[in-house]
C-alpha cells in the first residue's frame, strides 16, 4: 500500500523530471502490460526469473502486489479524469482483496482447483491485453491529437 500510495501522490514528479507526457507513459505501460498479459497467457511464471539474491534484496510479493503494472495503473488513474478519491478507493479495494485471497488462499484454490485456478488466470490475462491495447491506443490518439 506504501509503495502505490507514494506513486499515486508523487507520480506525477516522475513526468516532470524526466520530462514525460501522460501519452508516452500510456504507451510505454500499455506495452509493459501487453507483454506481462502475454506470459501471463502462455503461463510462464515469474518466480522462475527471480534468483536467490533477489529474494535476499526485493521481498518477492512486493513485484507482484505492488509492480510496474499496479504502480503505473495508479499514476494512470491520478492523470486521468479519476483523481484522488477514486484512486485512493482502488488502492484500498485492491489491498483488501489481496488480503482476504491471501488469507484464505488454500480454501479457494481448494474450491476452484488448479485447473480452475489456471482458467480464471488465463482470463484475467486476456482481459489485460484488452486494457494495454486501450492504453496504447490512447496514448497514440493523445500525442497524433496534439500533433495538429
Amino acid at each position: 500500500m506504501a509503495i502505490l500510495g507514494f506513486f499515486a501522490l508523487g507520480g506525477f514528479l516522475v513526468f516532470e523530471i524526466f520530462n514525460i507526457s501522460i501519452n508516452d507513459f500510456r504507451i510505454a505501460g500499455g506495452i509493459l502490460l501487453f507483454i506481462l498479459s502475454i506470459e501471463g497467457l502462455l503461463g510462464k511464471e515469474e518466480a522462475r526469473w527471480i534468483s536467490s539474491e533477489d529474494v535476499a534484496v526485493v521481498p518477492l510479493a512486493t513485484p507482484l502486489m505492488a509492480g510496474p503494472g499496479a504502480i503505473y495503473t495508479v499514476i494512470y488513474l491520478m492523470q486521468g479524469p479519476y483523481g484522488a478519491t477514486v484512486t485512493l478507493f482502488a488502492i484500498l479495494s485492491n489491498i483488501i482483496i489481496q488480503w482476504v485471497l491471501l488469507f484464505y488462499s488454500e480454501r479457494v484454490l481448494r474450491t476452484i482447483g488448479k485447473t480452475g485456478s489456471t482458467i480464471i488466470s488465463r482470463i484475467m490475462a486476456f482481459i489485460l491485453s484488452a486494457i494495454a491495447i486501450g492504453m496504447i491506443r490512447e496514448g497514440i490518439t493523445g500525442i497524433l491529437a496534439s500533433l495538429t
